[in-house]
């Protein structure tokens, strides 16, 4: 079975990461965690997706759009906000190697994937 831990983690990341109430629990974690942070980027896709179908690019008169151009520059400074502050990680070599190389080895050209999937499942054609 899963261990408390596991499942208490789980829990508390399956609450921190609920899209109810408009991602609430991790517009809270934003807003309330130091710096570096690693947001949740559904909620600035979300607010970029609803901001931009929203709302149109220029009002009746014609003229641009302020109130959404606005709306866009504060989202956008939120996360360029984020990617000023960096993170500090302590290399593990065992990692950088797996990362580096093993993984790269694993990695199969397209053509050979394509010849897999053939041999998987002939084209009906």
């Amino acid at each position: 079975g899963i261990s408390k831990q596991t499942l208490s983690v789980f829990l508390l990341l399956s609450e921190l990461t609920t899209t109810s109430n408009n991602y609430a629990p991790s517009r809270e974690a934003l807003h309330s965690s130091d710096l570096p942070f690693s947001p949740n980027l559904a909620v600035h896709l979300r607010d970029l997706t609803f901001i931009e179908d929203g709302n149109k690019d220029k009002t009746e008169d014609g003229l641009i759009n302020f109130t959404k151009m606005n709306m866009l520059a504060a989202v956008f400074d939120q996360i360029k906000k984020l990617q000023a502050s960096p993170y500090f990680f302590k290399e593990i070599s065992s990692m950088r190697e797996y990362l580096t190389t093993d993984i790269i080895k694993s990695i199969i050209c397209d053509k050979e994937l394509y010849k897999k999937s053939h041999a998987m499942e002939p084209p009906t054609r």
